[in-house]
């Protein structure tokens, strides 16, 4: 399990087993090709349902709104603290 936050304070646990996922890398790769809209499928494979609601609720704005760009930034900055996290495991010293 890889554990952390983002700089704007969102507690993050994530199985190791979410980052190996097919679906994930190409959810992923969908969204750095400009398909914005599969960000949703990396927020749910990702993060379980208690998490999704966390994270909106941390993005939520004070007029009650959960911010796009925030929830994908967020996102974004999580699954690069895992890959981070992961090499890091991984890589001989």
């Amino acid at each position: 399990m890889i554990t952390g936050k983002t700089e704007s304070g969102f507690a993050f646990e994530i199985e190791d087993e979410a980052l190996d996922d097919y679906e994930l890398l190409e959810a992923l790769i969908l969204v750095d090709a400009g398909q914005t809209a599969k960000i949703f499928d990396v927020v749910n494979l990702l993060f379980g349902e208690a998490q999704q609601k966390a994270l909106r609720d941390h993005v939520r704005t004070p007029s009650g709104r959960v911010s796009a760009k925030r929830m994908a930034a967020e996102t974004m900055e999580v699954f690069k603290a895992c890959n981070q996290a992961k090499n890091s495991l991984s890589s001989p010293e």
